[in-house]
């Protein structure tokens, strides 16, 4: 799945990106990622005593500007977290959409941007010997930062984001701050 949205982007990339005049600019393309540091509480997150556990993830994207500052895209997202003798993964995957402020002379953008994801988690206890569960689920990304032009063609994304989690009848929330890196083509 991730080869064809790289694919999916490239192509995209080659066909539309002449278009932009600017980094936001109508047939942009911006393809990037993002490392996340959390911590998680709720329900869904929280050990026996009600403490949270902390988790990275590390998020590839891509988006194609359908009018100015406004864009379409997919996103992947891996995460691992451990709290106790438990260890936890997920793979998320789905559309995602981003909205920017600015033009093509601002040289910080703050943006809005939403995804809904197909998530699957794995959890393993190594407390009585090993055992393993795999469930799947979805989560509602909405997010808020800033994206500051470093250069021409790349910029430094920041942004605080909550996730809305819902597996079975679990439901949890997370909160965040992610940094990352973007190419811009146009």
């Amino acid at each position: 799945m991730r080869k064809l949205l790289l694919v999916l982007c490239l192509l995209i990339a080659a066909n539309a990106a002449p278009a932009a005049e600017y980094e936001l600019d109508k047939g942009a393309v911006e393809i990037g990622g993002e490392f996340t540091f959390s911590s998680s509480s709720g329900d869904l997150y929280e050990d026996n005593s009600g403490n949270p556990f902390y988790n990275t993830h590390i998020s590839p994207y891509c988006y194609y500007m359908i009018g100015s500052g406004f864009g379409f895209g997919g996103v992947i997202q891996y995460s691992e977290s451990s709290q106790g003798d438990f260890s936890y993964s997920s793979t998320m995957l789905g559309p995602t959409a981003i909205f920017y402020i600015g033009n093509d002379s601002s040289e910080v953008w703050p943006f809005l941007s939403a995804a809904v994801l197909l998530t699957s988690w794995t959890y393993e206890n190594n407390s009585w010997g090993s055992s393993n569960s795999t469930n799947s689920g979805n989560t509602v990304h909405i997010s808020g930062g800033l994206a500051l032009r470093l250069v021409d063609h790349i910029v430094f994304r920041a942004k605080l984001y909550l996730d809305l989690d819902k597996i079975e009848k679990r439901s949890g929330r997370e909160t965040g701050i992610n940094f990352g890196l973007a190419g811009i083509i146009y």
